[in-house]
């Protein structure tokens, strides 16, 4: 298997700057849209070709994405009428994000001090439990 660090480097179907391109655009447009709702709210709640599809909670919240693209499970309608889930849910969304950018920082860590992926340290942690440790890790910095 390739290592995730070393994933980037391989000949694939796409270039990586058509990939950043594309990556780049879609994030605009996104957060232009955001940025509109935010200036006049309401302005984009509706999509530009499809009238009838969804794409803000009705000024509920700006700049929050919501509707029918950002809510497929309809939480919206059950936000209405709880106020207290909504603040639950979206706490545990950023809670949830924040220890996704943690995660991320530990695998980096872990694959350039080890060499191995997140993966393998795993396996090599549950096989041996008492000596992969972090701690005993540190030795090879």
């Amino acid at each position: 298997p390739v290592l995730w660090t070393d994933a980037g480097a391989g000949d694939y179907i796409f270039p990586w700057q058509g990939l950043a391109a594309v990556q780049a655009l879609m994030m605009g447009w996104a957060e232009q849209r955001r940025w509109q709702d935010l200036k006049a709210p309401g302005s984009v709640n509706t999509g530009a070709i499809y009238d009838d599809l969804k794409w803000g909670d009705d000024g509920n919240d700006l700049g929050y994405p919501g509707g029918d693209v950002f809510d497929p499970l309809r939480f919206q309608y059950s936000f209405n009428k709880n106020k207290d889930m909504e603040r639950e849910y979206r706490e545990k969304e950023i809670k949830n994000g924040r220890l996704a950018m943690v995660s991320l920082l530990g695998f980096s860590a872990q694959t350039f001090v080890t060499g191995k992926g997140p993966i393998q340290c795993w396996l090599d942690h549950l096989a041996d439990p008492g000596h992969q440790t972090i701690f005993t890790n540190m030795g090879h910095l």
